[in-house]
């Protein structure tokens, strides 16, 4: 296309930006931007954001996040998610609780599965406090509790230490019909081990 002098639309670039997951790839697209002096557009800067998030680059998702904003662009829910979720496991701290901040006040409500999120990275940085008030959150706003979000509080809660709590959520579990699976006794047998409470086993 480009060899034979013809001249792609938006559209066309948004389809490329949409197929190819290569951060070479991705730079080609904008390169055909330039070429045809195209103007980026909301659907533009998603697929964009997509593409490198499925590239596992969350450097380059949140600049094209900082650009949206600065566009007044708006996330949906699964954009957000995916988002925070790379920024998390990159230990991305502080552009973690921006992008959840932001996504507050742009009135997207998080869902459950951004409380999970939040909640495994707060554990997981040794704020604990942090991850039961965001577990109590997702209570009062009446977010289902699944296996995951469970497993997920009782490791937070493991990761400090704080044996009662872990027991006592364990217990609400149960009494919930969620059923503990391998993960869940796994992170119960560790915290007892850790706090020399193997005996309460007996």
């Amino acid at each position: 296309m480009e060899g034979s002098g013809t001249r792609g639309n938006i559209s066309t670039v948004n389809l490329l930006i949409g197929f190819f997951g290569k951060s070479d790839d991705l730079n080609t697209c904008m390169e055909l931007i330039k070429q045809w002096d195209l103007k980026m557009n909301c659907y533009t800067y998603k697929c964009l954001l997509q593409a490198y998030l499925r590239s596992r680059d969350a450097h380059e998702a949140f600049r094209v996040y900082n650009e949206m904003r600065r566009k007044g662009y708006k996330l949906d829910i699964f954009a957000y998610n995916m988002l925070l979720d790379a920024l998390a496991k990159n230990d991305k701290v502080d552009q973690v609780y921006r992008v959840f901040e932001d996504m507050k006040r742009k009135h997207c409500e998080p869902d459950s599965y951004t409380y999970t999120i939040m909640i495994r990275m707060t554990g997981k940085i040794g704020k604990v406090d942090e991850s039961i008030a965001l577990f109590d959150e997702m209570i009062t706003k009446n977010h289902s509790l699944n296996l995951v979000v469970y497993n997920t509080m009782i490791q937070a809660l493991a990761n400090g230490r704080m044996l009662d709590k872990v027991i006592l959520l364990f217990s609400k579990m149960v009494e919930r019909d969620c059923r503990p699976n391998e993960f869940t006794y796994s992170v119960i047998l560790n915290v007892l081990g850790a706090t020399g409470q193997l005996g309460k086993l007996d």
